[in-house]
């Protein structure tokens, strides 16, 4: 797993930075991983971007050359341990370009799910 954050202002430990997927449980990224070919591309990276300073989170699974399914949510720091944040999801979408990122659509879906 890589990062690259910045210093929070607060004294809580801070998870601020991108973060790259090396290994997860959560069925519906696999599902998309897996079964990416049959929406016509070929999943790339999956990234978690948190930023504790503006309560974000969010998971974006890639789709190279132009595209990308990512999903956003509230981040709340766990008063019982600094380390650990709780989410709740609020929006999914699904976005698609052209190779020069000229041509953009975004497909919203329902959000579902909180940690």
């Amino acid at each position: 797993s890589s990062s690259s954050s910045s210093s929070s202002s607060s004294s809580q430990a801070s998870l601020t930075g991108s973060w790259k997927l090396t290994f997860t449980s959560e069925q519906e990224t696999l599902f998309i991983l897996k079964n990416a070919a049959l929406f016509g591309t070929e999943a790339g990276d999956v990234w978690q971007v948190i930023d504790d300073d503006a309560n974000l989170l969010q998971n974006v699974i890639t789709f190279p050359p132009a595209g990308r399914f990512q999903v956003n949510s509230s981040l709340q720091t766990d008063e019982s341990k600094s380390i650990r944040r709780n989410f709740k999801f609020n929006q999914a979408k699904l976005v698609v370009g052209d190779a020069d990122w000229n041509h953009v659509r975004t497909i919203p879906f329902p959000p579902y799910g909180q940690g």
